[in-house]
């Protein structure tokens, strides 16, 4: 059980690798995790690796000795920049699950960077589950985006996005995915339920060619 105080940084070349079932807790809003070197997250089904706030006691047990008298709630700490410019992954996450982020408004933000992101879930966050900008392009599969406040997933810049195989995107606040109409965003057997809009929303100009397919 680690529990996380400000900011944890890994800078560009060092790389952190957790163990699977390690569970990370985050103390208050001040906490997150910055990603700017290479963080490999490699859980299994029966042990996931958990980033949680310190007040879940459903994941670790009652880390912060509060007898239940807090329940954890979305926004209770920060979330997950992952910012190291690269076209490889830099990030795997396989059988992760990111609860209760959100203070700044997103549980994961990529920008410039290629993360992997497999058979894991981001629940409860306040503000968008997953943010990809500034041509960042994430392989998303076999994932859950689940009760964030705002958009499951949220992609600008230039950026593509591959959400593959999704059993997910429920009961979000606003839309499934939001992106912007310069965004490269590939969507394959996906599956969107009890959002507000059980869509995806597209704004913005489309300067060259593209195509919008049917449902899948």
């Amino acid at each position: 059980m680690y529990v996380v105080e400000g900011a944890y940084t890994i800078n560009a070349g060092a790389a952190l690798t957790l163990q699977p079932g390690t569970v990370v807790k985050f103390r208050d809003t001040s906490a997150n995790l910055v990603v700017n070197g290479a963080l490999v997250a490699n859980g299994s089904a029966s042990q996931n690796i958990v980033f949680t706030s310190l007040l879940d006691d459903s994941r670790g047990g009652d880390t912060g000795n509060e007898d239940g008298i807090f329940w954890p709630l979305a926004g209770d700490w920060g979330a997950l920049p992952i910012t190291i410019r690269a076209t490889t992954p830099r990030m795997c996450s396989n059988y992760v699950q990111v609860r209760y982020a959100g203070s700044g408004g997103v549980g994961i933000t990529i920008n410039s960077a290629a993360p992997h992101i497999t058979n894991s879930t981001v629940y409860q966050v306040r503000g968008n589950g997953i943010n990809a900008s500034t041509a960042s392009n994430p392989m998303i599969s076999d994932s859950s985006v689940l009760e964030c406040t705002q958009d499951g997933i949220d992609i600008t810049g230039s950026s593509s996005s591959h959400p593959e195989r999704q059993t997910c995107l429920p009961t979000n606040g606003r839309y499934a995915v939001y992106f912007t109409a310069e965004s490269k965003v590939t969507f394959s057997g996906n599956k969107r339920r009890d959002n507000t809009y059980n869509g995806a929303a597209v704004t913005g100009t489309f300067a060259g060619s593209d195509r919008l397919d049917g449902p899948t």
